[in-house]
């Protein structure tokens, strides 16, 4: 299993995993790699980012984790649609969306391959 960056803190319109602090959006991948989060995949298809679906997914999911966690902002404004639920069932994949605070403990406590979309401003 690879070995995950702990997620130290959020604040609104932040995120430090490991020792680097983000001022975006991020994706923790299957293999423990962070990348930037890409929300042009969520404005083209919803007209906002504040909407997770199967295009973007699709990307985070990548290397087959077993839970998906997805910080839904600060005050819980993203949402995953019937799409992206969809995406998930049909993969196997539990997915555990909490406002970002809330999920980054949770990602952190989880000792399944595991991923994550962390929203960190709304």
């Amino acid at each position: 299993m690879p070995e995950y960056p702990e997620i130290a803190s959020t604040s609104f319109g932040q995120i430090t995993v490991g020792a680097k602090t983000y001022g975006h959006d991020i994706y923790l991948l299957a293999d423990g790699k962070v990348k930037k989060r890409k929300k042009r995949l969520a404005k083209a298809a919803y007209g906002t980012s504040h909407r997770i679906g199967p295009d973007e997914l699709e990307r985070v999911c990548q290397g087959g984790p077993e839970v998906l966690f997805i910080g839904t902002g600060q005050y819980g404004a993203v949402k995953l649609t019937e799409e992206g639920r969809e995406f998930l069932r049909q993969r196997g994949v539990e997915c555990c969306a909490l406002a970002t605070p809330q999920a980054i403990g949770a990602y952190n406590d989880c000792r399944q391959p595991k991923a994550a979309l962390i929203h960190v401003t709304c």
